[in-house]
């Protein structure tokens, strides 16, 4: 019974931060017991709702995986909580400043090293 409580606060988080409506079922809550009884926290489990929503709102076609099924699936948990540890050890920034495609100022760059390190041959 603790599981399935902790289940449905899970559950409770999610449909706060998305604006779903996922009810209380076996289907629902399955993906998400099964990654408590593996021996992950509510924190663990709310941290990758937090990410993936910070990820995927403002793009509808990816943000239809919010759920269950997807978030607590056995085959993506483990990267999404990866990332999702990443994400909180940053600070949580927001997704615009996530992206690497920015152009960059290439003056940045420091001068280039020409000399051969000691031990190598020339």
């Amino acid at each position: 019974m603790v599981i399935t409580n902790h289940a449905i606060e899970v559950l409770t988080h999610l449909n706060q931060v998305s604006g779903s409506r996922f009810q209380k079922s076996k289907t629902s809550l399955e993906n998400i017991r099964a990654r408590l009884r593996e021996g992950h926290t509510v924190p663990d489990l709310k941290l990758v709702i937090d990410v993936k929503h910070e990820h995927w709102h403002g793009n509808d076609e990816q943000y239809q995986y919010m759920r269950p099924e997807t978030l607590f699936g056995p085959k993506k948990f483990e990267g999404y909580l990866q990332s999702a540890i990443r994400w909180d050890a940053k600070g949580r920034p927001p997704r615009e400043c996530w992206d690497r495609s920015k152009p960059r100022d290439i003056n940045q760059i420091g001068a280039v090293q020409t000399t051969i390190p000691k031990g190598f041959r020339g």
